[in-house]
């Protein structure tokens, strides 16, 4: 049986610093590229936010949100820009 080189990161961000009052106008993710992958992979939204700083596979929250975007063939050393809204 072939494995996957498939990987699953989560990632959280605080927005404490952000007053309750303010208009965020936009917020972009940029992802450095190591190595080239035909797929450069699918970045979606979680609706649990009360997930524990460390998770695992077993106790990570389900993807459950909406897709925010499909990444195509991504180049080593090159950063893929992500607008997350």
């Amino acid at each position: 049986m072939g494995g996957s080189s498939a990987k699953q990161a989560f990632l959280r961000f605080s927005v404490a610093g952000v007053p309750a009052n303010a208009l965020v106008q936009s917020a972009r993710l940029r992802l450095y590229v190591t190595n080239d992958s035909t797929s450069g992979g699918i970045v979606s939204r979680v609706s649990n936010t009360s997930w524990p700083e460390t998770i695992t596979w077993n106790t990570r929250p389900a993807i459950d949100g909406a897709q925010i975007a499909t990444l195509g063939a991504a180049a080593a050393k090159a950063t893929m820009e992500i607008d997350l809204g």
